[in-house]
């Protein structure tokens, strides 16, 4: 757990406030593929710090596909919907091909 104070000028006031984070660095990319058809997700932070679970999605070699963020309350809960991403892949005949790197 990090803490930091930051400063901030609102409407020529300054206001001073503490900001808590917790850093968690271990993001997770996952792809699955078909003959044709391929299912990437990634659980990542966004901007603010909050945990993202981002779905992109489509035919392979093509230009077209699909990307949805999901927002996740916690780094744990993104886990369990990239697990049930991960079973519902497998029971449609996808192939995971690949994998996070082991740091």
């Amino acid at each position: 757990m990090f803490r930091r104070l930051c400063y901030g000028i609102i409407s020529f006031n300054i206001v001073l406030y503490d900001m808590v984070s917790y850093y968690i660095t271990e993001w997770i990319r996952l792809r699955w593929e078909k003959a044709t058809r391929y299912y990437e997700v990634y659980l990542h932070p966004d901007l603010w710090g909050q945990w993202v679970l981002t779905r992109i999605w489509g035919r392979r070699g093509a230009r077209l596909g699909r990307v949805v963020h999901t927002a996740c309350a916690s780094y744990q809960e993104g886990q369990q919907q990239l697990a049930a991403v991960q079973v519902r892949r497998q029971q449609r005949g996808y192939v995971l091909v690949s994998r996070p790197r082991a740091e």
